[in-house]
C-alpha cells in the first residue's frame, strides 16, 4: 500500500536515490547532455526539505521506498502583488502511473497554497518532460498559459 506524507531529513537518501533516476532520464539532461552532480542534488534537496515557504510530498510504500514526489514554493510576483505557488517538479515512478497518486500530489499542493493564501498554482514547462504530461495536467483543470500550466485556488 503507497502513502503520501510530507518529505523530512530522514527521507534524504531516497530523495537523493529518485532525484539522480528523475534527472537521468529528464529532457532537460537528455537536451543539454550536462554532467550530474550528485552534491548538487543532495544540497538543493536538502534545502528544499527545511525551508518554510516549499512542499515536499512524496509518495512511499510500506518499507519507505520513494515512488514518487512533488515540489512546490510560493513565491510572490511583483506584477500582481499577489502570491503564487510554483510547482517545480512532479515524479511518479512508472509502476504507479495511472493509479492517481500524482492527482493526490497536486491536490495536496493546492491545499496547502490555498492554506497559505495563494492566487494560484503555476507549473513550467521545465517541470514536465511530455506533451502526455500536459494534457494529464489540462485533465486536472489547469490552462495552458504560454509555457506554464495554472489553476486558480
Amino acid at each position: 500500500m503507497l502513502k503520501i506524507e510530507n518529505i523530512e531529513i530522514k527521507h534524504l537518501r531516497e530523495v537523493v536515490r529518485v532525484g539522480i533516476e528523475y534527472y537521468e532520464d529528464s529532457r532537460f539532461n537528455k537536451d543539454n547532455d550536462l554532467p550530474l552532480d550528485h552534491d548538487v542534488i543532495h544540497d538543493t534537496a536538502k534545502a528544499c526539505i527545511v525551508a518554510a515557504n516549499v512542499l515536499v510530498r512524496g509518495v512511499f510504500d510500506d518499507e519507505g521506498k520513494l515512488h514518487g514526489f512533488i515540489q512546490a514554493a510560493i513565491i510572490p510576483f511583483s506584477w500582481n502583488k499577489k502570491l503564487t505557488c510554483a510547482v517545480n517538479l512532479i515524479y511518479i515512478d512508472k509502476c504507479c502511473k495511472g493509479k492517481g497518486y500524482g492527482e493526490k500530489l497536486l491536490e495536496n499542493v493546492k491545499e496547502w497554497a490555498k492554506a497559505n493564501n495563494c492566487y494560484e498554482v503555476l507549473t513550467g514547462d521545465y517541470a514536465f518532460d511530455t506533451e502526455a504530461t500536459g494534457k494529464w495536467l489540462e485533465r486536472q483543470g489547469y490552462k495552458k498559459l504560454g509555457n506554464h500550466y495554472g489553476i486558480k485556488v
